[in-house]
């Protein structure tokens, strides 16, 4: 059975908002790595849309191309949910 994701491939585009599993995906983690850096402030949380969580695309990219708190503000936990993932 195909996973959920495997329908990204299908996607135009990326969407402007992105459910949890699809915003893990979008930055390169395991939704409970993902979940884990956002519970620590090491990535942007999500906004609520009809009371789901989404997170705001611009955000993330933001994040990840030079907007990401400096090292000891948050870059150290998403560093140690990563490192988790591996051991």
């Amino acid at each position: 059975m195909p996973r959920k994701t495997d329908k990204m491939s299908r996607l135009p585009g990326w969407p402007l908002m992105l459910r949890e599993e699809l915003a893990a995906a979008y930055v390169g983690l395991e939704p409970g790595a993902f979940g884990r850096a956002v519970r620590r402030g090491a990535l942007p949380g999500p906004r609520r849309l009809d009371g789901r969580p989404l997170w705001a695309r611009p955000e993330l990219e933001d994040w990840i191309l030079g907007a990401a708190p400096a090292a000891g503000d948050g870059a150290d936990a998403l560093l140690a949910a990563i490192d988790g993932m591996r051991g």
